[in-house]
């Protein structure tokens, strides 16, 4: 496999729909209509197959492939992904998907953008912040890392429940 991102052009001697399922694969069954395009997926296409069905739309230009039954991976990435490509998961949900927080509550999608940035998708709670840096991937999903979550966390969380999620980070390293 290359070293290409999950958004660059895959391989062009593959059936697209080869090309598709790999990509849906690797990023827990949801893409990014932008990155349909990039595999050479007309516009036009798209629409028919979410006429069809095979396309399930989740966000603006965000779709689950095949069927809606969807991870709670796949929930994050496709915040991530309606948000753009300078977007990462963060606060709860960086923090329930790096294991610091329990996974036992039902958060809505938190995901950290650069402050310029003009996307608002529904469903997704956005936070516009001045600098995004400390991003890196984490079960496939740009994911705050886990310093940054826990004081993004420290900031919404009461004290004991933010000294907790230090713990838990310190333990998972």
């Amino acid at each position: 496999r290359s070293g290409r991102d999950s958004s660059s052009m895959l391989d062009e001697s593959r059936p697209l729909s080869a090309a598709i399922a790999e990509l849906a694969f690797r990023q827990h069954g949801v893409v990014a209509r932008r990155q349909l395009l990039e595999v050479g997926i007309p516009g036009s296409t798209i629409a028919v197959w979410v006429d069809q069905g095979r396309l399930h739309p989740l966000h603006r230009g965000v779709y689950a492939v095949g069927h809606r039954r969807i991870p709670q991976e796949a929930r994050w990435l496709a915040g991530v992904l309606a948000c753009g490509p300078s977007s990462a998961l963060s606060f709860g949900s960086a923090g329930q998907c790096r294991g610091i927080l329990p996974r036992d509550q039902r958060l809505a999608v938190h995901v950290s953008v650069p402050r310029s940035s003009g996307c608002n998708p529904d469903g997704v709670a956005v936070h516009r912040v001045r600098s995004l840096t400390d991003v890196s991937l984490h079960r496939g999903i740009p994911t705050t890392t886990a310093t940054r979550t826990v004081w993004d966390l420290a900031s919404i969380l009461p004290p004991l429940q933010t000294r907790r999620a230090f713990e838990q980070a310190e333990k998972l390293r």
